[in-house]
């Protein structure tokens, strides 16, 4: 889980229209930094220029695992059921003798 955003939360304005049917936001550095995935615009990772932002990929991906969310809960479930039957200590005795050529 992500750190707390201990930032004040804005909402992205629309503030016109682009020739290509775009549109231009308005968003501080910290929603730019929360729209790709990084903390704050502080981050050492943070992209000092952005060309494009790949929404619909992000969506998309996204969307997946929303879809899915069911199915991860369920083998998470099970993957916690199979964890907790491990015997992690040898089940049995076993005596290591060494080998005649190393004494």
């Amino acid at each position: 889980m992500p750190p707390p955003c201990f930032c004040k939360e804005k909402k992205m304005k629309v503030i016109g229209r682009t020739a290509e049917s775009g549109y231009l936001l308005e968003a501080t550095g910290g929603e730019v930094a929360n729209l790709l995935g990084y903390h704050s615009k502080y981050d050492d990772n943070f992209p000092k220029k952005i060309v494009v932002i790949n929404i619909a990929g992000m969506f998309k991906q996204l969307y997946a695992l929303a879809s899915i969310e069911g199915k991860i809960a369920r083998a998470k479930k099970e993957l916690l059921e199979i964890a907790g039957s491990l015997e992690f200590s040898m089940p049995f005795n076993v005596e290591v003798k060494p080998d005649e050529k190393e004494k």
